[in-house]
């Protein structure tokens, strides 16, 4: 991945190969039935369509896939790497709106500004599903829009703001997961 497909910023996390810790220890609230799927049955999570947004090495994609997630679709800027090639902040998300049950948004946010920022949340919300679970991680990166961890926890604080409608579950740090009532 080269430092023009970030906005002239670098992941350092890209390389590593687990699943973010913060995922691997919230697994089972994305295994949680949402009360959404036909005729009013509950989705079991292996039906659930998961969105990976940003997903670079693909990670958290094998991890989900690995914890029996049947339908989870990868997203990336960066060509060369195996998810779909979107531009986060730019494109539109390729997915029928409505339609996803889980969207990671790990390590991708400080990436963007704040109109990429924006744009990006109007895409997670237009595309999200009732009780659609979001993960996002935020960290603090002399490469990105939030270089400290003070900026880091501001830039949360006006993301969580962009889902109205989202119930708040976990807050730690610079991590959080909302469901979409």
């Amino acid at each position: 991945m080269t430092l023009k497909y970030l906005n002239e910023r670098y992941c350092a996390r890209c390389h590593r190969d687990k699943a973010t810790p913060y995922l691997r220890d919230n697994i089972k609230i994305l295994k949680e039935p949402t009360g959404r799927g036909q005729h009013g049955n509950t989705l079991a999570y292996h039906t659930k369509m998961v969105l990976d947004l940003g997903c670079g090495n693909m990670r958290n994609t094998n991890f989900m896939r690995k914890q029996g997630f049947d339908y989870v679709m990868p997203m990336d800027m960066a060509p060369g790497e195996d998810g779909l090639d979107v531009i986060l902040g730019k494109d539109a998300i390729p997915c029928v709106p409505g339609s996803a049950d889980i969207i990671l948004a790990n390590y991708i946010f400080m990436f963007l500004n704040q109109n990429e920022r924006k744009q990006l949340c109007r895409e997670i919300n237009l595309v999200a599903a009732p009780g659609c679970t979001l993960v996002m991680e935020l960290y603090a990166s002399k490469h990105s829009f939030a270089k400290t961890v003070e900026e880091t926890e501001k830039m949360k604080k006006q993301l969580m703001r962009k889902f109205k409608g989202w119930e708040l579950l976990r807050s730690p740090k610079e991590r959080f997961i909302m469901r979409k009532k």
